[in-house]
């Protein structure tokens, strides 16, 4: 699992040379979810970052 701060930056990541360097080396396509992150707790700085406005 990788959080990434936004899915262009994960998509660019995944792109089709990526998929197909991991296809030919694990011998399957990679499964690609995403999932949205509505709070991060980050213990290294003692702070929360929230994709919510209260």
């Amino acid at each position: 699992m990788y959080l990434w701060a936004s899915r262009e930056d994960a998509e660019r990541m995944y792109s089709d040379a990526w998929r197909q360097g991991i296809a030919a080396r694990f011998g399957a396509p990679p499964q690609i979810e995403y999932f949205d992150t509505p709070l991060v707790v980050d213990n290294s700085v003692d702070t929360l970052r929230s994709s919510t406005r209260v």
